[in-house]
């Protein structure tokens, strides 16, 4: 059975991996994220999908896989 999702949930960054989200259309419904991150776990054509989704629902993201470390100033 799947994992309950916390309704309404809010973070900054949300990391994703083990291409384990469908659609973010659907994600979006119970999650409220910033920035969208694909570790390297996840397969080069999941994270191209994905990310023409993100660019659709203007949610800025980013592929480790493809474009190296993540970082961020704190």
């Amino acid at each position: 059975s799947k994992p309950p999702v916390l309704p309404n949930l809010k973070t900054e960054y949300l990391i994703i991996g083990h291409n384990s989200v469908y659609s973010l259309e659907s994600l979006t419904k119970t999650v409220n994220f910033d920035y969208l991150i694909f570790d390297s776990s996840n397969s080069l054509r999941y994270c191209e999908r994905l990310m023409a989704e993100a660019e659709k629902l203007h949610k800025p993201c980013f592929s480790v896989l493809t474009q190296g470390a993540f970082t961020v100033n704190l």
